[in-house]
């Protein structure tokens, strides 16, 4: 994971906010969620396209993002991967 996260800090960004990045369990090496709720794609199948992934709001409040890993997609609700992947934050409904 630290090597992951160091090659992708040149793309991520650069402002000094105090965001902490942590891998999404199940997506290790290719998508980082934020401690502000940003999900970050660091790895693509071509090596291109690193960036935030676009949340859609459900019934317009809930933030949803597709995943995708090995050719398969997956949609999962922002609040569900913060109550995984930070816990302590306690924010997650």
């Amino acid at each position: 994971m630290r090597s992951t996260l160091m090659e992708a800090e040149a793309d991520m960004p650069t402002r000094n906010d105090g965001v902490s990045w942590r891998d999404i369990p199940g997506y290790e090496g290719i998508y980082l969620l934020g401690n502000n709720r940003v999900v970050f794609r660091i790895r693509t199948r071509r090596g291109t396209g690193c960036g935030p992934v676009k949340a859609w709001l459900v019934e317009g409040k809930y933030e949803r993002v597709t995943l995708s890993k090995d050719g398969r997609q997956q949609c999962l609700y922002v609040d569900s991967l913060m109550a995984i992947v930070w816990p302590e934050a306690g924010d997650a409904k």
